[in-house]
């Protein structure tokens, strides 16, 4: 569907099949809040029904086994593509000691590249000097002490190796920006082992190294965010918590005087997690990502818009225990995802809601279930957009699947009269577990679109002497399910589930 220069006018086109050219339709009527049962719109195109369908949306792509993930960060390094991940706790070992990792892209997926030992690994910063590449990476607990020296690593063309070390505390966030032509790497100190008040220092790129600039009081802080309006400089610091054991307190934003950042705003948040910047035109927006109150998780996140002298509140967010928010842009539309990583009783299968700018506010758009989400990242490898969550934990464990999602493109128009199949009805993709001897796969989410109601679902194991049917529980209802698998006692090897569903009208999907 494409708009000519009339904004009033819009203009729809078809083709026969995928391999065809795309020709303009007449006698075309569209009704957008048409038959959604049969998809997300309807249309009529010279007598013959059709349907909208295909609503662009994230799947699911990969998983990657991660422990504790608290962090991914994406990049390019010589047309690589590359996702280091920060794992905090590995549960298996019941040790905040354990590996973090980078995955490079082999042409179709994410793979293992290195492995860097880490200490409750909380953040990693990619960034580039002189056409040398860094990777800095912060350690917050050891599993005796909050006061461990965090990195910075230098690629020497096969990997990272160690190439600065940062006296740290309670190491959060890294923040790599560039002013007036000189670089800069930000480091947020969460605690002492004593107290929350540890200083939040800004290194300079001096002479072959980072040296220390500026140190900013911390409160508990556990962010840094740095952007631009109108060609002047600023810093946003998220304050988590405080040595008065509270998360109900102050953020700040600092403006650069050309010397220094000065505090410029207070800004009351609750166990502010993240700061993220966003500009959509001329329109400059903060997001604070709020992750609790002194009594309860189920806090709002806030959207704030600069007014040409302070940040004033735009918008209000209902989140559970919002650890991150990730703003970019797909075929010229803003979206803005949360990572909500727990509400008052549980962290598992928590709604991470994707928002969608409309020209006035952020719409929501669509929910992907998480696991005690922290942190999002979005990228693009050969023009497709990727989305991936860092999944900390569920209520019983940390060594758990961090997952990568794939954009699935604009809608299309379908006639129902060439359907005479299961077209509009079916079920989502369902990526390959991997699970240790022993142990279940659980609240796996798979939607089934469309069909007519009552749909009947139901799973049988290729392999019942590995998974038996009796032992595939599915839940939900109203499109959307979850799939548990327990395999049998001592038992190994590969097995496929398929998953059926039949609807009122005897309609499969498979």
């Amino acid at each position: 569907i494409g708009n000519s220069q009339n904004e009033n006018d819009l203009r729809v086109y078809g083709r026969i099949s995928a391999n065809s050219n795309w020709v303009e339709l007449t006698g075309v009527t569209i009704d957008v809040e048409g038959n959604t049962s049969d998809g997300v719109g309807c249309i009529t195109i010279t007598n013959q029904n059709a349907l909208l369908w295909g609503k662009p949306e994230f799947v699911e792509f990969q998983t990657i086994p991660t422990n504790g993930a608290y962090h991914l960060e994406s990049f390019v390094m010589n047309n690589e593509n590359y996702l280091f991940i920060s794992n905090s706790y590995k549960q298996a070992t019941t040790s905040y000691s354990t590996d973090s990792k980078l995955y490079k892209w082999n042409g179709s997926q994410f793979s293992h590249q290195q492995s860097i030992a880490t200490h409750l690994a909380t953040d990693s910063q990619f960034f580039e000097i002189n056409g040398e590449y860094y990777l800095a990476v912060s350690n917050q607990y050891n599993g005796s002490t909050y006061e461990i020296d965090s990195y910075a690593y230098k690629w020497n063309n096969t990997s990272f190796t160690e190439f600065q070390t940062f006296a740290s505390y309670g190491g959060m966030d890294w923040e790599f920006f560039i002013m007036d032509g000189l670089e800069y790497l930000g480091l947020i100190n969460h605690r002492t082992d004593s107290d929350y008040n540890a200083p939040n220092i800004i290194y300079q790129w001096a002479n072959n190294t980072l040296v220390e600039y500026q140190s900013i009081p911390g409160s508990g802080s556990s962010d840094m965010e740095f952007f631009i309006i109108n060609d002047e400089k600023y810093i946003a610091v998220a304050n988590l918590y405080t040595s008065t054991t509270s998360n109900e307190q102050d953020s700040f934003i600092y403006k650069w005087n050309g010397s220094l950042f000065t505090k410029i705003q207070s800004i009351s948040t609750n166990g502010a997690n993240d700061w993220e910047s966003l500009q959509i035109g001329d329109l400059t927006f903060l997001i604070a990502s709020n992750s609790q109150s002194n009594s309860t998780k189920l806090v709002d996140s806030k959207i704030y818009k600069w007014n040409g002298t302070s940040f004033v509140e735009f918008q209000s967010i209902a989140t559970q225990g919002a650890y991150d928010s990730k703003s970019f842009v797909i075929d010229g539309e803003t979206y803005l995802v949360f990572a909500n990583s727990a509400n008052d009783s549980t962290q598992d299968n928590r709604p991470s809601p994707l928002y969608k700018w409309n020209g006035k506010t952020f719409v929501q758009t669509q929910t992907i279930y998480t696991n005690g989400a922290y942190f999002w990242d979005n990228f693009t490898i050969d023009g497709k957009n990727y989305l991936a969550v860092a999944n900390n934990a569920t209520d019983a464990t940390s060594d758990i699947n961090s997952t990568i999602y794939k954009w699935t493109g604009n809608s299309q128009f379908i006639l129902t009269s060439d359907s005479l199949d299961n077209t509009f009805f079916d079920i989502s993709t369902i990526v390959d577990q991997t699970a240790q001897e022993d142990s279940s796969i659980t609240n796996i989410n798979f939607t089934v679109t469309s069909g007519t109601s009552p749909i009947t679902i139901t799973a049988s194991s290729s392999d019942t002497g590995i998974v038996s049917n009796e032992n595939i529980t599915i839940t939900g209802s109203g499109g959307s399910y979850t799939i548990s698998i327990s395999p049998i006692d001592n038992a190994s090897g590969f097995v496929s589930i398929n998953i059926n569903a039949i609807d009122a009208n005897g309609i499969t999907a498979t």
